[in-house]
């Protein structure tokens, strides 16, 4: 069921002056339908005898629905069922329009828009509830300073925050049954409580004449990025095919094969400022040809943490020039119309990658114990970050920098008559510095240690370091 109403209002104040006003919302309700892997008849019984072991394994088999597998065609544990989800939407804008004078008009803007998501929940803790609201503010001024030639200039401000909440009916931890089963979450990234705020000015030139139309200009953006965002602070218990038995009998026997968790203050205030410049020009160089010609010079700014608690060791990024250029050729004869691009476009390093930073000792510790005890490991979510524990690290490349792509592409349209055509063309890309993480620091053979689970972290290369994630 789907539900949506608004209004729009536009009020003349002044000849010079219109303000509109308008809002809308959506309302919806239904069902989700989809596909999950839940235990068998044969595997909804803990076979634990621990009173206190057996309850937690009896609250994560209630995580999964009651019905059992009704699509043993695909999978012999699968089960298509429906869920309910609700969501809601809402939507605001203040716009002001003024002319100043013959030359001259501003525009104010404020928008704000704003989503809750009930999520459904095939599995308990599948999915986050999640609360969205983005504002943003922009005013901006345009000129003519002559026939041809135009001006803009603009600034403002965006904030969006994010509130992903694991649902009630989460069973706590998420628990991996090396996909035999479902996983129950909510996911190790869950919960985050983040805000991005961004300021911004910019400005533009165009100027038009003797067949070309040049434009240039540039814009300063500062980008701030706070609040708490968690890796394994709500604990991930895996249970694999391991000691000699498969993954559901691990499961109702509560013998998991790996925990891993964090504790400690993940709450940072990341900042970067990001100028940029452009220019360029399209030229209408005669009838039968067009040129396009430009320059963008962008710097990815050195992120810093606002309190000092991480640094983040890559420097700026300034020699990010980006040419490109186009034509197109209309061919003589019945050879048609042939246009050829080439264009460098620059990515950039996000938040969420330098942001894993704040995962690091000593104010975080992330750990993780080879074939725990069921109960044991949940203890380890609750004590202190100790100085100098032996902790997971993400290794941040001092030479990290912007990714970027090559894109250029050659299309023929040759002449076929009133009745047919027919298009040739090749399109090509080539990206390079793409950011990646590599897991480094895993087990190797190790002489007088046997193979197995318990001697994981025994067995790593550096024993200050469970993994060593390098970005």
């Amino acid at each position: 069921h789907e539900n949506q109403y608004g209004g729009t209002v536009t009020l003349r104040l002044d000849a010079a002056t219109h303000l509109t006003l308008d809002g809308s919302q959506n309302r919806m309700r239904g069902f989700v339908n989809g596909n999950v892997l839940v235990p068998l008849a044969s595997e909804r019984t803990p076979m634990v005898a621990d009173p206190v072991k057996r309850a937690l394994l009896r609250k994560f088999l209630d995580g999964f629905p009651d019905e059992l597998p009704n699509r043993r065609d695909e999978n012999e544990r699968a089960l298509n069922t429906n869920a309910p989800q609700a969501i809601n939407d809402g939507n605001a804008l203040l716009r002001l329009d003024r002319r100043l004078s013959r030359r001259d008009d501003v525009y104010a803007r404020y928008q704000f828009t704003s989503q809750f998501v009930d999520a459904f929940q095939l599995v308990a803790g599948q999915n986050p509830d999640t609360t969205t609201k983005a504002h943003t503010g922009v005013v901006t001024w345009n000129r003519r300073w002559g026939a041809a030639t135009v001006t803009q200039a603009s600034a403002g401000f965006d904030r969006v925050t994010s509130l992903l909440l694991p649902e009630p009916d989460a069973v706590g931890p998420q628990v991996n049954f090396s996909n035999v089963i479902t996983t129950l979450g909510p996911g190790s990234s869950i919960p985050i409580d983040r805000a991005q705020n961004r300021y911004h000015a910019a400005a533009g030139l165009q100027q038009p004449g003797g067949g070309h139309n040049w434009y240039a200009g540039g814009g300063l953006t500062r980008r701030q990025v706070n609040g708490f965002e968690a890796s394994s602070h709500r604990g991930n218990l895996y249970f694999r095919n391991d000691f000699g038995r498969d993954v559901m009998t691990n499961f109702l026997l509560g013998i998991p094969s790996r925990f891993s968790g964090a504790t400690g203050n993940a709450v940072r205030a990341f900042r970067t400022w990001e100028p940029s410049l452009f220019v360029g020009d399209q030229w209408r160089a005669a009838s039968w040809l067009s040129l396009h010609a430009g320059l963008r010079w962008e710097m990815a700014g050195a992120p810093s943490e606002a309190h000092g608690l991480t640094p983040v060791p890559y420097p700026s990024d300034r020699n990010n020039f980006a040419p490109r250029f186009a034509l197109a050729l209309r061919l003589p004869g019945g050879g048609g119309t042939l246009r050829a691009a080439y264009g460098l476009h620059y990515g950039e390093i996000y938040p969420v990658t330098y942001g894993q930073t704040r995962y690091n000792p000593p104010l975080n510790q992330k750990f993780e114990i080879q074939a725990p005890d069921l109960l044991l490991p949940f203890q380890r979510l609750n004590i202190p970050v100790t100085p100098g524990a032996r902790s997971t690290f993400v290794d941040v490349d001092r030479n990290l920098r912007s990714p970027y792509a090559h894109q250029y592409n050659l299309l023929w349209e040759p002449s076929l008559g009133r009745l047919f055509r027919l298009q040739l063309a090749y399109l090509g890309s080539r990206s390079q510095k793409l950011p990646f993480m590599w897991y480094t620091n895993r087990a190797a053979p190790t002489p007088g240690l046997p193979q197995t689970t318990a001697t994981i972290n025994d067995r790593r290369p550096d024993a200050r370091y469970f993994d060593h994630r390098r970005i």
